[in-house]
């Protein structure tokens, strides 16, 4: 006897016979059916998980680097205006 769980992993495996379940007849060709859609399904979320992620990494970094740069012009303008504070102080 063939059980579902090789049946579902085999594709080469003939299926085992209907099950009944109450007035519900399940068909192990429906069972393998859902089992691949669900295993694409996961697959797909598990892909635009990794795809979303890179996305968050690569704005992170870019945000960073936007921030020093704007910290870098606020460094820059600051000693500007310091240098022609002494300047100033000068004459």
């Amino acid at each position: 006897m063939v059980s579902i769980g090789s049946f579902l992993l085999d594709p080469s495996i003939q299926p085992p016979a209907d099950q009944h379940c109450g007035n519900v007849r399940i068909s192990a060709w429906m069972l393998r059916d859902a089992s691949y859609a669900a295993c694409l399904w996961s697959a797909r979320l598990v892909h635009v998980n990794l795809v979303f992620s890179e996305v968050l990494k690569l704005l992170h970094i870019g945000l960073l680097k936007f921030t020093a740069a704007a910290f870098k012009r606020i460094e820059n303008g600051l000693q500007l205006v310091e240098h022609k504070k002494r300047n100033a102080c000068l004459l």
